[in-house]
């Protein structure tokens, strides 16, 4: 059945009205939803903020464990090694029952899983606020940072956008302490800026690339990650191809919780 126009024009100016009057009651801005989005959907999701804002000026404190009905459950060393993947599958259910998403990286075995939930997580304090639609979130990773994964992360991050034009390379990507050319020799943030931005311009445009799975070693603030990378363009100057492969090698440090690139050696860099 064809959609009736003028019902969805009368929809979306009641969802304007309502996005103005939630905007003035609680503050913040509304960005556009585009005209592709029903209206009778975008006025759910507005009913949806309009009752977590009410819930949330009104709301306590409570537990993970307190929110989800204190379940009872098996301490982790009462389980039967067998037996801990159908334990954390009920205990995923029970969250989820309530709207309760917990996120692991895929290293995380069951058992550690099924430790932080019942040990750490069911303890830590929430918002006491159900709305229908939203689910709470919880990552692993923020209570137990995983320092390996999170610098090959940022040295992936910073390939990606050294061998593309699609981002701009961040300034604060880079150490704020001692930086260095990939001869070695030192080097200010500016100028490391100001080198990649050369290597992105004389590359017209990127047609391929591949960035493997990093490897890294930590010793203590500093982080050494090995990337397997290949990559083919054509050259601004003549539209020639051009290509490279080989092991990138990305240094860092780690500063105000963050890893920064050091040192950057890349192929065809």
């Amino acid at each position: 059945m064809p959609r009736d126009n003028h019902q969805d024009d009368i929809q979306r100016a009641l969802n304007d009205a309502k996005k103005r009057t939630l905007e003035e009651r609680y503050g913040g801005r509304f960005s556009s939803t585009g005209p592709d989005l029903p209206p009778e959907v975008e006025a759910e999701w507005l009913d949806n903020i309009e009752e977590f804002e009410r819930q949330f000026e009104q709301a306590g404190q409570t537990t993970v464990g307190k929110y989800v009905g204190d379940p009872v459950l098996k301490r982790i060393h009462e389980i039967p090694p067998g037996d801990v993947d159908g334990e954390l599958d009920h205990l995923i259910e029970i969250l989820a029952s309530n709207n309760i998403d917990v996120h692991f990286d895929g290293s995380v075995p069951p058992c550690e899983r099924y430790r932080f939930i019942t040990e750490e997580l069911l303890k830590e304090e929430m918002d006491d606020i159900r709305v229908d639609g939203m689910t709470q979130h919880f990552i692993y990773e923020e209570f137990h940072p995983n320092q390996k994964m999170d610098a090959e992360l940022e040295a992936e991050t910073f390939l990606r956008e050294l061998l593309g034009h699609d981002a701009e390379i961040r300034l604060l990507a880079f150490s704020n302490d001692k930086l260095c050319a990939p001869d070695g020799s030192p080097i200010t943030a500016e100028h490391m800026l100001e080198r990649v931005e050369a290597f992105r311009k004389s590359v017209a445009v990127f047609l391929e690339k591949e960035i493997g799975k990093a490897q890294s070693s930590i010793e203590g603030d500093h982080a050494t990650v090995e990337i397997p990378v290949s990559w083919e363009g054509l050259r601004a100057e003549n539209m020639e191809p051009v290509k490279a492969s080989g092991i990138a090698k990305v240094m860092m440090k780690r500063e105000d919780e963050q890893w920064c690139v050091v040192q950057a050696n890349v192929p065809g860099y």
